[in-house]
C-alpha cells in the first residue's frame, strides 16, 4: 500500500482497489481536502485531483491543473479522456462542471454516457451557487443577497440551478453537498461536511489579548457575503477606535491563513444564512466567528456550530458585547476548535462518502 503524499495529503493514484478522481472545480480546495480525508481513513483508496485554473485565483493543491482558456482545445479534451477512462474506478464530479473539457458541452451531464460506458462510478458534489436557487432563497431568507441582485443576474443563476437540479434528478447518481443549507435546494443529497486540516490552522495567538482587537473580514465575493451591509457599522467601530478592522480581499491562501491565525475575531457572511470553508478555517484557528445562520439551516443540523449569530442589524450589538467579554470570546474559540475536530476534520466526510466508494 502506497503512503500518503507528504505534500498533498492523499495517496497518489496507483494500484489500489479504488482509484478516485475528484474535480474539476476544487472550490476552496475542497476536492483536495476530500481526497486527503478519504485516503487517510481508507487504505484501499488512491486519488487524483484535477482543477480548472484561470487568471489569478487561489493556489489550492491538485495533481493536474487545466487552463480554463484551453478547455475547448481537442488535445486537452483527449488528454482528459485518457486520464479518466481506464484509470479511475470512481469519480466525484464537483460543481456540475464537465470532466472532458468542453468536448460534450458545458455541463457534466454531457460526459455521463461515456463515463457510464467505461464503468466509472460517478457521484455529484455541489458547493453552492451552482444549485442554490436564488428566487427560492430570497423567498425564505429575509437577508438573502439575491434581494439586491439585478433581475437579469437572478434569472441567469436560477436557470443554472434549475438545469443542475434536472441533471441531478435525471442521472440518479449519488449526490452530496458541502454546506448544510444546500439540503433545502437538494433534499435528496447528503451533507458531506467541508474538510479542513485542523492542525494546520492551529494558533497559539491569544483571543482579545490586545487593547484594540483585530477584526477580520475576508469576503470571497462581497455581494454574497453581505459585506456592503456590514461595512458602515465596521467602519464606525474602526474610526471610534473600538476595533482594528482588517478587510482582506484577493489574498493568496497562505497569506490569508496567517491573518486568520492572528486575528481576534473573524466575520464570515451576513446574507446566505449558512457557513462555509472560511468560517471553518477560522474556527479551527480558535477564533470566535460571527456570521448569520438562518433558522432553517440550524434545523437541518444535528449540532449547529458555535458561531455567534448576527445579522447586519444586530452586528454592532453582538460584536461589541463579544469584545467586551474576553473570557466568553476565549471559550467560544476553544469550542470552535472542538467543533471543527468533531465535524470538519474529514472523518465524517469520509464516512459519508464510504457508501458511494464501497457500493
Amino acid at each position: 500500500m502506497a503512503d500518503l503524499d507528504a505534500a498533498t495529503g492523499w495517496r497518489p493514484l496507483g494500484d489500489t482497489p479504488i482509484r478516485l478522481g475528484l474535480g474539476p472545480a476544487n472550490y476552496a480546495g475542497q476536492a483536495a481536502a476530500f481526497a486527503a480525508a478519504v485516503c487517510r481513513y481508507d487504505p484501499d483508496v488512491s486519488a487524483e485531483v484535477v482543477m480548472r485554473r484561470g487568471e489569478g485565483g487561489f493556489g489550492f493543491p491538485a495533481d493536474v491543473y487545466l487552463e480554463t482558456a484551453r478547455l475547448g482545445d481537442l488535445d486537452v479534451q483527449i488528454e482528459q479522456l485518457r486520464r479518466v477512462i481506464g484509470r479511475y474506478t470512481h469519480l466525484v464530479a464537483d460543481a456540475f462542471l464537465p470532466i472532458f473539457g468542453r468536448l460534450n458541452g458545458t455541463s457534466v451531464e454531457g460526459d455521463l454516457p461515456a463515463l457510464r460506458q467505461a464503468g466509472v462510478q460517478v457521484a455529484l458534489l455541489a458547493h453552492g451557487s451552482e444549485v442554490r436557487h436564488p428566487v427560492r432563497h430570497r423567498e425564505r431568507n429575509e437577508h438573502s443577497p439575491f434581494r439586491d441582485a439585478p433581475e437579469e443576474a437572478v434569472a441567469r443563476m436560477a436557470s443554472r440551478a434549475e438545469r443542475n437540479h434536472r441533471v441531478a434528478q435525471r442521472s440518479g447518481l449519488p449526490l452530496f453537498v458541502t454546506t448544510p443549507d444546500l439540503l433545502a435546494d437538494l433534499p435528496e443529497a447528503r451533507w458531506a461536511p467541508v474538510v479542513v486540516d485542523v492542525d494546520a490552522w492551529a494558533s497559539a495567538h491569544p483571543v482579545l489579548g490586545r487593547p484594540r482587537p483585530v477584526v477580520l473580514h475576508a469576503p470571497s465575493a462581497r455581494w454574497l457575503k453581505g459585506t456592503d451591509r456590514i461595512l458602515p457599522v465596521l467602519t464606525e467601530l474602526h474610526d471610534e477606535g473600538t476595533i482594528d478592522l482588517r478587510l482582506a480581499e484577493e489574498l493568496a491562501w497562505t497569506d490569508l491563513r496567517e491573518l486568520v491565525r492572528t486575528a481576534d475575531v473573524v466575520l464570515d457572511q451576513f446574507a446566505l444564512g449558512s457557513y462555509g470553508t472560511f468560517a471553518v478555517e477560522a474556527m479551527a484557528a480558535g477564533r470566535p466567528v460571527l456570521g448569520y445562520l438562518d433558522e432553517r439551516t440550524r434545523e437541518l443540523m444535528a449540532e449547529p456550530p458555535p458561531i455567534v449569530n448576527a445579522t447586519p442589524e444586530t452586528l454592532r450589538e453582538e460584536l461589541t458585547a463579544l469584545i467586551a467579554d474576553p473570557p466568553r470570546a476565549a471559550r467560544i474559540g476553544r469550542e470552535s476548535v472542538e467543533y471543527t475536530r468533531e465535524w470538519h476534520d474529514g472523518r465524517r466526510t469520509a464516512r459519508v462518502l464510504e457508501a458511494f466508494l464501497r457500493g
